[in-house]
């Protein structure tokens, strides 16, 4: 995931480095955003201070931050820093799609196909389709007026609570996995955090984009039709107050197999077979009914 991000924002012009906070001293003050990519292990306490006091900038703010969770982390100091400072809280919740119009399926898996919001950092890929899977449910806490309390939260991604359900991360483990919480209100699963400040001197704003999915760069692979790389792509541009850029997907040139929903699948059974069947019937009738003039 983290080789196949890279390429993505390198092949569209960004300079990319590798950072471990770990081993980091600090990080570089000429960096503009930092993405951490379906992390598996938690941050350690100092690591999230590191961290917290890069964004903060001396209440400068003017930083930014992706998030791309891992549904197979354990990452408790990580996503309580995002619902202490940003509003956002990653459940252990997975969004499962029942609507077969709305999921495609894949060596069994579902994998749901979701409508982007149209939202202030996803203006030129609003409105499109993307897959996203294993997708943790997000909370949110604040808004969506920042001017009230200096903080707001966006929803970027929101799946319908008529169809999605909720599935505890555990039981993806399982042979089957066991539907037994039924959505209340719309489960969000990609959020845009915003925090301004504002001085005599400075009126600054951090922007924190969190997702449950970290999408898969196979998926992208096979389905370049869906927006992932776009939804990756357009927040960063426009947090980073980039302008308009021309967006270059990282889509390979081999050959790509193609998968049909299972209402595609049937529409598709359809015409290649009971259509072709109905025309050889009207054919045999012709020639039977001219046989006898």
């Amino acid at each position: 995931t983290i080789a196949w991000l890279q390429s993505v924002y390198k092949l569209n012009g960004y300079n990319v480095d590798t950072l471990n906070l770990s081993t980091a001293s600090q990080i570089p003050e000429d960096t503009e955003m930092m993405i951490i990519a379906a992390p598996k292990t938690d941050f350690k306490e100092s690591e999230i201070v590191t961290l917290r006091s890069w964004l903060r900038n001396d209440d400068k703010l003017d930083r930014d931050l992706m998030v791309l969770c891992n549904y197979l982390g354990d990452c408790p100091n990580l996503y309580d820093f995002l619902a202490t400072d940003y509003g956002v809280t990653v459940t252990d919740q997975v969004i499962v799609e029942t609507d077969k119009n709305k999921y495609s399926s894949l060596m069994g898996d579902r994998m749901p196909i979701v409508t982007i919001g149209d939202t202030d950092v996803t203006s030129e890929c609003g409105g499109n389709e993307v897959m996203i899977p294993n997708t943790l449910k997000l909370e949110t806490k604040y808004g969506t007026d920042a001017e009230e309390t200096g903080y707001a939260n966006y929803p970027l991604i929101s799946f319908s609570k008529d169809t999605a359900k909720l599935a505890p991360v555990a039981s993806l483990k399982e042979t089957e996995t066991p539907v037994k919480n039924i959505a209340t209100v719309d489960p969000v699963g990609m959020v845009h955090a915003k925090k301004i400040t504002f001085s005599s001197e400075h009126q600054g704003e951090t922007n924190v984009i969190v997702s449950g999915s970290y999408f898969d760069q196979q998926l992208n692979m096979i389905w370049p039709t869906y927006s992932s790389e776009a939804l990756l792509l357009e927040p960063v541009r426009t947090v980073c107050s980039l302008g308009k850029t021309v967006s270059i997907p990282s889509t390979s040139l081999e050959s790509e197999t193609v998968y049909f929903s299972a209402t595609e699948t049937q529409a598709i059974s359809i015409l290649m077979i009971v259509i072709p069947v109905a025309l050889i019937v009207a054919c045999l009738v012709v020639f039977l009914r001219r046989r006898h003039l």
